[in-house]
């Protein structure tokens, strides 16, 4: 053990870490990168760039109200992370025809459009029953009930082993 972190937990962050952090550049620089795009003409760029945060701001809170009350009911966590990862891909694509459109000679799109592809390439291999598989494969136990709710994913598991007998836990997620 160091400190809080067995090396079990410091493996799940490091792998957890490298699979975030792409997606997170990727995110993180479609805002600057479409400012750029759409602010091409000094005389429009203020009204431009509000208009374009306030598009931010406003698809911001739809997806999150969308994605509460309607993908995760409907398709569950996995593949609403997969049909967002597509509608990121789809834009990139489109952020990047948009920049080669309006400077030909620069290429400051591609590395964002890459990073869109390669997330998707990772996030089609992805199983859809992923979270269950996660959530429920605890060595010793067997999975009474799984529910992927709007709320929270709950499971419940039930253990029967000589030393404590047989109980229930339930998992909140």
């Amino acid at each position: 053990q160091i400190g809080f972190f067995s090396r079990e937990n410091l493996s799940t962050l490091l792998i957890s870490a490298v699979v975030m952090l792409p997606a997170t550049i990727a995110l993180g620089v479609a805002i600057p990168l479409a400012s750029e795009i759409a602010c091409f003409s000094i005389r429009r760029g203020g009204k431009t760039l509000g208009t374009l945060y306030a598009l931010n701001t406003l698809g911001g809170v739809l997806g999150s109200l969308l994605t509460a009350f309607f993908f995760l009911p409907t398709l569950g966590s996995t593949r609403s992370f997969q049909l967002f990862i597509c509608a990121n891909l789809l834009l990139s694509a489109y952020l990047f025809r948009q920049n080669r459109l309006i400077s030909p000679n620069r290429d400051s799109s591609l590395p964002v459009f890459v990073a869109q592809l390669i997330l998707f390439a990772i996030t089609i291999m992805i199983p859809g029953d992923s979270l269950r598989q996660a959530l429920t494969s605890f060595p010793e136990a067997r999975a009474v009930d799984f529910r992927e709710e709007r709320d929270a994913t709950f499971v419940v598991l039930e253990y029967d082993t000589p030393r404590t007998g047989r109980f229930q836990q339930l998992l909140v997620n």
